[in-house]
């Protein structure tokens, strides 16, 4: 509009104002209502997440943008209409455009310098391809916090002191009613969780087995040295012994009690395994013995077990000094690969606890992160077609959308940041912005083509168009790096891509878009502005 007003002598009379907004809004209505339906449709690609609260956040962001769009063909001309100064002050402010028009530089990057786009092109499509896999996945919420925040000094002192914060938990089960204590079971469970106990990532495996150890050893049949209870040593109190005292027969004899017996050799330490050595017949026998064992326990197990008497579930849990991604997919993938071949036909294994959220949620955010990339390119492309009906510029039109995924991808790998819940919504983010600066300068390309010369569509686009996608993409960036102070460590991540996303999207629609659509014959009826 101002462009327009600033040239025409129209823009110096009410009437002349009024027919110049009308036009405007005419030939930018497609324009802005496909901008809004790819951006809209870049965060509806989210839908396709399995993450409900990235349902939530694109559905949301969609609706956003079209209210967006809404104020942007309804709201603004009414505003423009009643804020537009005088021809004084218009005047004035095309001197300073004319003063700040860096579009040059772009007319000749785009019109001169093919080959070198070209080369930035090949290099930057090179090191995207060396970047992706070098990026990590994972969502480890202490690495949400600076290193030097409280939370991360006292979780470090607790992993060092401790036996670490993280924990996983590991349910077996039976599918029977039948107990689970099973001496060979338990015996191989007890062999695993020595061996957890070794991995420097681990710092302890809490379990059931340690009680029955215990009782065992307390209760078994004895073969080493013995401790004898109060009631059997010998009493030396010269008062309070029977010395001197008259015998009398006592009316109610109590029972003998036996001395508990001790193996001091730790040679009973154990989990009962061996019939024999327990005069027992079988391994069913053994397991009555460690029933009864538990049955004698005066404290509570329900963390371990289910049940005190016939236990049909049995809970381990670690504790992991280091909860990093690739430390959980791997204790995870041993515990599976351990469980899978020595359990029984019939047993499950379920593991559980916040690690393993931790760790679902990163795989869930790996899978969604690539639906949504696919979903929201694919959708983008399909309206950019049905606008141009054009399957070249529909495809040159992924260019800025490419170009900052780009840039996020290169960047992440450089500075090491991880895929995770956060970043992981910038891809939506960077296609719905990115196609927009695509859209305007291709609905420009067309329309402004049907009326000049060939030759003078070039510099006209860039000098109108191409201004304005240039301010549009600094207002955004200088925005979002106020998100690079942030003290949340994942926000100001986020914007620090965001930022070079916006700086990719736009220099690749400034430059690359328009060196190859000079070699494209441009013409559209739907985008052509109604002579009448």
């Amino acid at each position: 509009f101002y462009e327009e007003a600033s040239n025409s002598v129209e823009g110096q009379t009410r009437e002349g104002r009024e027919r110049i907004i009308t036009t405007v809004v005419k030939r930018n209505r497609n324009p802005l209502i496909m901008a809004g339906a790819t951006t809209a449709a870049g965060f509806l690609a989210q839908l396709t997440s399995p993450l409900a609260p990235f349902r939530t956040f694109g559905l949301l962001c969609a609706i956003g943008v079209v209210l967006s769009q809404l104020s942007a063909l309804y709201l603004l001309p009414a505003l423009i209409r009643i804020s537009y100064a005088n021809s004084s002050v218009q005047r004035k402010n095309r001197k300073t455009r004319e003063k700040f028009d860096p579009s040059r530089i772009f007319i000749y990057i785009a019109s001169k310098q093919g080959k070198l786009l070209i080369i930035v092109s090949v290099i930057l499509v090179a090191a995207t391809l060396l970047s992706v896999p070098r990026i990590r996945t994972g969502t480890n919420m202490l690495a949400f916090f600076k290193p030097s925040s409280k939370l991360v000094q006292d979780t470090k002192l607790y992993n060092s002191k401790m036996q670490g914060s993280g924990i996983l938990t590991v349910m077996i089960k039976r599918d029977t009613k039948k107990t689970i204590l099973q001496p060979s079971f338990l015996t191989s469970l007890d062999e695993f969780s020595q061996s957890m106990e070794q991995r420097d990532d681990v710092g302890g495996v809490q379990t059931i087995l340690p009680f029955i150890k215990r009782m065992n050893q307390i209760m078994g049949p004895q073969q080493g040295d013995t401790l004898q209870t109060d009631e059997a040593m010998p009493d030396f109190d010269f008062f309070g012994g029977s010395f001197g005292a008259v015998e009398e027969e006592d009316p109610l004899p109590e029972a003998d009690i036996e001395p508990i017996v001790i193996a001091q050799d730790g040679s009973y330490y154990e989990i009962p395994s061996d019939p024999a050595k327990y005069g027992l017949q079988t391994e069913e026998e053994l397991s009555q013995l460690i029933t009864q064992y538990l049955l004698l326990y005066s404290g509570n197990l329900g963390k371990f077990i289910n049940d005190p008497i016939e236990p049909d579930s049995l809970l381990m849990t670690i504790s992991l000094l280091k909860t990093d991604t690739p430390t959980l997919r791997n204790v995870t993938n041993t515990i599976e690969g351990h469980f899978n071949s020595t359990l029984p036909p019939g047993w499950t294994m379920q593991i559980g606890g916040g690690e393993a959220i931790s760790l679902a949620l990163t795989e869930l955010v790996t899978r969604s992160q690539i639906y949504s990339l696919f979903g929201a390119l694919i959708i983008v492309w399909l309206l950019v077609l049905i606008l141009f009906r054009s399957f070249k510029l529909a495809t040159l039109g992924l260019i800025p959308c490419i170009f900052a995924l780009m840039g996020i991808f290169i960047s992440m790998a450089i500075f090491d940041i991880e895929l995770d819940i956060i970043t992981s919504l910038l891809a939506a983010l960077a296609i719905g912005i990115g196609v927009d600066y695509a859209i305007h300068l291709l609905a420009a390309y067309v329309r402004i083509g049907a009326i000049l010369p060939e030759e003078e569509v070039f510099a006209e686009v860039m000098k109108t168009t191409g201004k304005a996608i240039l301010i549009n993409a600094a207002s955004v960036t200088l925005g979002f790096m106020g998100l690079l102070f942030s003290r949340f460590t994942p926000i100001s991540r986020m914007g620090l891509l965001f930022c070079i996303s916006m700086v990719f999207a736009s220099l690749s629609s400034l430059t690359i878009m328009p060196a190859l659509l000079r070699r494209i014959k441009l013409k559209n009826r739907l985008l052509i502005p109604d002579k009448k």
